[in-house]
């Protein structure tokens, strides 16, 4: 990824980086949780706003408006980074999320399965420049400027 030297070398995406490099790779993947996150109160706040401005109270009672503003949170948590392989945060970061064994941005399918994690409380913290989620769905985040490093290419399990 980089022409530092690597003393000592760390292992990122079965790969030797310098810590500089896993470091800021690690970094923007946290900043852009936290993004998120805010992004994800949002929607939370929003959605109770539309209810009580909506009349919605009326419909579904005032002890329901809570609940019924958790459904909009869930499915942007489970979908946000559908959209050309990444969340608004990843793309402010410059990362993009992308399928292991073809190397395109991730689509529908493959964001609810790498997201799932999150509201089991994976917390986001990579390991190894991975977080279970994206061994589980055979995801990998990168940042788009070294998109066509080595170090993110999409290896040949045969």
């Amino acid at each position: 990824m980089c022409s530092r030297q690597m003393h000592p070398p760390f292992r990122f995406l079965e790969t030797e980086v310098c810590g500089r490099c896993r470091d800021g790779v690690t970094n923007r993947r946290l900043l852009a949780f936290l993004i998120d996150s805010a992004i994800a109160f949002g929607v939370f706040i929003g959605s109770l706003f539309i209810l009580e401005r909506t009349d919605a109270a009326r419909f579904i009672g005032e002890a329901w408006m809570l609940p019924a503003s958790v459904p909009p949170v869930v499915a942007w948590v489970l979908l946000r980074d559908a959209i050309r392989g990444g969340s608004p945060g990843k793309r402010l970061t410059g990362l993009i999320v992308l399928c292991e064994e073809t190397g395109e941005p991730v689509g529908v399918w493959k964001s609810v399965h790498r997201n799932l994690w999150l509201l089991k409380l994976d917390l986001s913290v990579p390991v190894k420049g991975r977080r279970v989620s994206d061994h589980s769905a055979s995801t990998r985040v990168i940042l788009r400027r070294h998109a066509d490093s080595p170090v993110f290419a999409v290896h040949d399990p045969n």
